[in-house]
């Protein structure tokens, strides 16, 4: 059987390191079992590892089978693994893992690594056992936006472990894990209005944000009418909510009565895809709450940093140059984030590990529509017949086709070029044309679909990951842009280029590029053609940063995150002074198929 979470790991080994090579596997061994292709790393003089094929693509993520072998090319033996033997292999082979920045990883980090991609496999299989019932729902029928956000049960596509968590119990896993499709309830605490610091990016005071997340909740207004003065009713998530009672930070606090544990009440909430950012439909905002967990990279605390950067972007917002942005691009809305809090440490500085933000709800009061978190349409099914994985986009334009009678390949060709245009185009006009980078990974992207599948309109999220560029720095001047010396997402050189495009292109594109054409919706020439015919359009648009258009159209290799590289040296992607440690360089598509077409002729 196929298996997606293996499928994730080992599309994030071989991406990230230069042992592995895709070859013509050796007929002697791999044709009776109909293997023709696949990823080879040598280990000795005379052993290989084999990886074989479904399914290649040269959008950088690709399809395997589900054993993988080793072959002795003296004796001509061969051994079979299932992925947990695979992975215990690996375990022993740190050479497999060495690269020229970080060099040999430690052997104990490896072992640790493997170890949370095997819970991250256990965590899988548990959720889809336990949503067994909705499988049919979660991969071909219509889903609205909170429906989307806890669907994903596989994760990041290419990522050692997409699943891993630390901290959570059984119970935990159940009740806040978004994919189990659970609601519960918040904590909320009493806080003096003394020991809160405020991010505020308009002049809209606190008091009129905590009293807007209660205002449809007649339990909480009553709470919040016996609050001593001074005082502010405050949420919390329920399981950092133990983390704030035991932070000696926070003691004196509790001791004084400047901050007191309500309990839970109020009406439930849901996690969505990113887990700590909640979501309620008779809310006007959603929550992003810090978590002390680690997971996927890095543990889950929200820098101050980050809730400067909201404020920045919010301030910038509001501005004439970026309302003319948004009114250029009516089917693109930005989720703003205008306001932030934490509690005061004994310094005075905001203690990350209790640090909220509030973010705009779009799809507030509205259960009905079509929206999908961009991860979720593309992620494939859990487990298929060896041969015919899919993907939850791949069946939906299957079916599609066959309601209206239309021919899949003309649907999947329209589908891609209303995705570049209502979701790709609008974020990289931002960056070219208004100085903004936005950090548009799948997990950011949001689109609402028509009746036909096609996309409409593309809401974006995350603001603390917004940058500005030296073209941002001209438009809006120093005024605005002033606190970005503290928020460190001022760029005014190449390097947030790479960085940006990651984001946008490898990670969101050309992994919607990748769905259709793993499933044979798209064949790689006519998803290359309209890729190539979108950024030339683009540069016919003559905006005037140019980079990111001519840096996809013309470099040999485009710069790639390596979150394989961020969990075997224990690097915390949020705080790390050089991101560009654990980036890594992928072929350019583009210029990969001139190349095979030179090689060809």
């Amino acid at each position: 059987m196929f298996d997606s979470g293996a499928n994730c790991f080992l599309n994030a080994l071989v991406r990230e390191f230069e042992q592995w090579k895709c070859v013509k596997l050796p007929e002697r061994h791999f044709k009776s079992k109909g293997y023709t292709e696949g990823f080879c790393s040598q280990i000795s003089s005379h052993q290989y590892y084999y990886l074989p094929l479904i399914a290649y693509s040269t959008f950088g993520r690709s399809y395997f089978h589900s054993k993988q072998y080793l072959v002795d090319q003296v004796s001509g033996d061969i051994q079979e693994y299932e992925f947990y033997e695979f992975l215990t292999q690996l375990s022993n082979r740190p050479q497999l893992f060495s690269d020229d920045k970080l060099g040999m990883p430690n052997i104990d980090n490896l072992r640790k690594v493997i170890a949370r991609s095997k819970e991250s496999q256990v965590n899988i299989n548990k959720v889809i056992d336990y949503r067994h019932n909705d499988l049919d729902k979660l991969f071909q029928q219509e889903l609205n936006f909170i429906e989307s956000e806890q669907s994903l049960l596989v994760g990041h596509s290419i990522h050692p472990c997409p699943k891993s968590r630390s901290g959570f119990d059984p119970t935990d896993e159940e009740t806040y894990v978004p994919e189990y499709g659970n609601e519960f309830n918040l904590c909320w605490f009493a806080v003096d209005k003394d020991i809160l610091y405020v991010f505020a990016g308009n002049k809209k005071p606190i008091e009129e944000y905590c009293q807007e997340l209660i205002a449809n909740d007649q339990e909480l207004q009553k709470l919040a009418d016996e609050l001593p003065a001074n005082h502010l009713l405050i949420p919390c998530h329920p399981w950092q909510a133990k983390h704030w009672q035991a932070n000696t930070e926070l003691a004196h606090y509790f001791e004084q009565g400047q901050l007191r544990n309500l309990g839970q009440f109020g009406q439930a909430w849901r996690a969505t895809s990113s887990l700590r950012s909640l979501y309620q439909g008779n809310s006007p905002w959603m929550l992003k709450f810090s978590l002390s967990t680690q997971l996927t990279n890095s543990i889950r605390h929200l820098q101050p940093e980050e809730m400067i950067r909201g404020q920045v972007i919010e301030k910038v917002l509001s501005s004439s140059k970026a309302q003319e942005m948004e009114q250029e691009q009516p089917h693109f809305s930005i989720m703003r984030e205008p306001i932030s809090i934490a509690l005061k440490d004994s310094n005075g500085t905001a203690l990350d590990s209790t640090a909220i933000i509030w973010r705009e709800n779009p799809f507030y009061n509205q259960h009905s529509s079509s929206t999908e978190v961009l991860s979720g349409l593309l992620q494939d099914l859990p487990s298929t017949p060896d041969n015919s994985p899919d993907n939850r986009l791949s069946l939906r334009l299957k079916a599609q086709a066959e309601r209206s009678k239309t021919d899949v390949s003309h649907l999947a060709q329209a589908f891609l070029r209303n995705f570049l245009r209502v979701a790709i185009k609008p974020i990289i006009a931002a960056q070219a044309k208004y100085g903004l980078l936005f950090g548009a990974h799948q997990q950011n992207i949001v689109i609402e679909f028509d009746a036909q599948l096609m996309p409409v309109k593309t809401y974006f999220r995350d603001c603390q990951g917004t940058g500005f560029s030296a073209l941002a720095k001209r438009l809006y001047g120093d005024e605005l842009l002033s606190d970005t010396v503290d928020s460190g997402n001022l760029f005014e050189n190449d390097t947030v280029i790479h960085l940006f495009t990651y984001y946008l292109f490898v990670n969101s594109c050309f992994n919607t590029i990748s769905s259709l054409t793993l499933t044979n919706l798209l064949s790689e020439e006519e998803a290359l053609h309209i890729y190539r015919e979108f950024l030339l359009q683009l540069k016919a648009e003559a905006w005037p940063d140019q980079r990111v258009i001519d840096y996809l159209l013309e470099s040999d290799h485009i710069w790639s995150k390596g979150n394989f590289y961020c969990n075997l040296h224990a690097i915390n992607e949020n705080t790390m002074a050089d991101p560009f440690l654990i980036y890594h360089q992928l072929q350019n598509p583009l210029k990969a198929a001139v190349n095979t077409a030179g090689n060809a002729a």
